[in-house]
């Protein structure tokens, strides 16, 4: 069975023949600890809010905020990339974001943080019946104001699932023209890439690029004579060496299993890894707290044969990132 949409489970006040018939009932099941309320009029059984992981818990404060107020607001930053289900790294803000008109002010109260930035270039839709900025929109705003990590993160995802191109991007960050954070943004688009198939992929290739490692070939296929096929996550072709990045869920997670017994996709790709090794000079494994790592990852190349390489060089990164790694969780 499918998980609940945290949504679906809110109480509101002004919904009153819900569950308790009544404002003061909502309000005395709050205090005896059965409800939390996250937003202005509306609540959530403390069970159902225990049991959400941190994403569901901030899109449905998102959605409560949104669908409590008494005229339509605008999601916009981190809370439209919420309810876009764009990943983040690191803990998701305390504040639910808003985007307004030029003239009505970015006043700001009872954790709402309102952006006035006007609709210009929102590319306004709704996701889940809330209106939000357009998923380019949403993608350049955080890559605006996010660690260099997270807005990656986001910005691969979204092109990989088809959300955006590089070329929507690239179109509407020239017709917003400069703002603050706009060359933030720029680089981080062209940073992007839609090959990127996990956050941690994202992750791993911020960290290359930070420590001067050359630009791997991403998703490079690999066939054999009596039709071997694989797809690796990055090749260095200078050095002819793999580089995998995975974890856990890999052998867990029903969606990578898709019907095998943990056993099984356990041996699959070990018989995958041997017949790689065959194909190349170099192969080497890492997890998310590698990928987030320069030192450890800095390691691990090394001990592959990787090395790195000037900045001047033809295979290096053309973008390096400016700010720390964001050695959080992925968030998405």
């Amino acid at each position: 069975m499918p998980p609940d949409n945290p949504e679906d489970r809110l109480l509101f006040v002004r919904e009153r023949t819900l569950l308790v018939g009544d404002d003061a009932g909502l309000r005395r099941r709050a205090a005896r600890g059965e409800l939390l309320r996250v937003a202005h009029g509306a609540y959530v059984t403390k069970q159902d809010w225990d049991r959400w992981d941190t994403d569901e818990q901030y899109r449905a404060r998102v959605f409560a905020v949104a669908q409590s107020r008494r005229s339509d607001v605008v999601l916009h930053g981190y809370s439209a990339a919420a309810l876009w289900r764009l990943p983040i790294v690191g803990s998701w803000p305390a504040e639910v974001h808003l985007l307004t008109e030029k003239a009505s002010g970015g006043r700001s109260h009872d954790r709402i943080r309102r952006h006035a930035l006007g609709f210009e270039h929102a590319g306004l839709t709704t996701v889940d019946g809330v209106h939000v900025t357009g998923v380019t929109r949403t993608v350049l705003d955080l890559a605006a104001t996010a660690p260099f990590l997270s807005a990656v993160a986001a910005a691969d995802f979204a092109l990989h699932n088809e959300l955006t191109t590089t070329g929507d991007l690239s179109d509407l960050l020239d017709a917003m023209g400069r703002f603050r954070g706009s060359a933030r943004a720029a680089r981080v688009v062209e940073f992007a890439t839609p090959l990127a198939e996990s956050v941690a992929e994202s992750a791993s290739r911020v960290t290359m690029a930070r420590c001067r490692f050359p630009r791997p070939e991403l998703q490079k296929e690999f066939w054999g004579p009596n039709g071997e096929h694989a797809f690796v996550d990055h090749w260095f072709r200078g050095v002819n060496t793999i580089g995998e990045v995975d974890g856990r869920s890999k052998f867990e997670d029903p969606r990578f299993l898709r019907g095998r017994s943990p056993e099984q996709a356990l041996w699959e790709e070990k018989q995958r890894e041997d017949w790689l090794r065959l194909q190349s000079d170099g192969f080497g494994r890492w997890d998310w707290s590698i990928a987030v790592s320069p030192r450890r990852l800095t390691q691990r190349l090394c001990e592959m044969g990787v090395p790195q390489v000037p900045p001047n060089h033809p295979d290096a990164f053309r973008i390096r990132p400016l700010d720390d790694v964001t050695r959080g969780r992925a968030r998405g």
